[in-house]
């Protein structure tokens, strides 16, 4: 009864496989593939309205592969990204403030 030796291991290591989690949609498309960021002319931007909009324009100009709302009380992480947009919103968390890579 050489079989349930064979297929335990076997049943065993399907049951670990699976498909793997879908990442959630961004709410703004990643447009460049190149990736480094840079703020250069986003300066234009301070005191606009914070929306989708923008940002995807702010994206787009900057460069950067991802955008990072950040602001008074929102959480974010430390680590540092050439890649990464980050746009900094006023206390009200509706316009703009400022523009950084990172």
């Amino acid at each position: 009864m050489r079989t349930p030796a064979i297929v335990a291991p076997a049943l065993l290591l399907a049951a670990c496989t699976g498909t793997a989690p879908v990442a959630p949609p961004s709410p703004l498309p990643a447009v460049h593939a190149a990736g480094k960021c840079s703020t250069a002319g986003l300066e234009r931007f301070s005191g606009a309205a914070a929306n989708v909009d923008v940002a995807a324009e702010m994206l787009r100009q900057s460069g950067a592969r991802t955008f990072r709302w950040t602001g008074p009380g929102l959480a974010v992480t430390m680590d540092y990204r050439e890649d990464r947009l980050n746009v900094e919103l006023d206390p009200t968390l509706s316009r703009i403030v400022r523009a950084s890579c990172g």
